[in-house]
């Protein structure tokens, strides 16, 4: 298995923790805007979403990068 493989079994692992974690940071944004009363500012209901894998290989493996780290 190469390097790319082993990312791809990885987050497939852990796909299910990034999501809820996800889910966690908002559902505190829209939590903490509640309790400040300021929730009216939020037009669009928020959301979370996993990057495609595609896209997540790309950038984590092909693209270029103008810095060194």
């Amino acid at each position: 298995m190469n390097e790319v493989d082993e990312f791809i079994a990885a987050f497939k692992k852990e796909e299910d923790i990034y999501s809820s974690w996800g889910e966690l940071v908002r559902q505190y944004i829209k939590n903490t805007l509640a309790e400040k009363r300021m929730d009216s500012i939020l037009k669009i209901e928020p959301s979370c979403r996993l990057k495609d894998i595609s896209s997540l290989i790309e950038k984590a493996f092909y693209r270029s990068k103008n810095y060194e780290n």
